[in-house]
């Protein structure tokens, strides 16, 4: 029986089966080269990639102290006490600037 394998199975297969082979080397000698491709990428996205294309960031004294993460229930300024108490019926959400139709909506209660 004949097996017909594509050029591009075998190319696939091969890279496939010397990227097993390097990870089944010693762990100093793996590591070195995951650091070395490392600093290749950091390099090469350094020279194609401007800087300010990138994610900012942001130290400590960058983080707001009332930040809550999503999922938050409780948020503790005036203005969200005071559309507790009301029952959000004062709430706008409003869209304008360039749109077509500038609208403003409120929550049905």
């Amino acid at each position: 029986m004949k097996i017909k394998v594509s050029r591009r199975r075998f190319l696939i297969g091969s890279a496939a089966g010397l990227g097993a082979i390097g990870l089944t080397g010693c762990d100093e000698v793996v590591q070195q080269v995951l650091n070395m491709a490392e600093r290749l990428t950091m390099s090469t996205q350094q020279l194609i990639v401007s800087p300010q294309a990138l994610a900012p960031e942001y130290t400590e004294a960058d983080i707001s102290p009332s930040f809550h993460p999503n999922g938050s229930t409780a948020p503790d300024s005036a203005e969200y006490v005071q559309m507790v108490q009301t029952k959000f019926a004062d709430w706008r959400l409003k869209i304008d600037g360039m749109v077509n139709m500038p609208m403003d909506y409120r929550l049905q209660t």
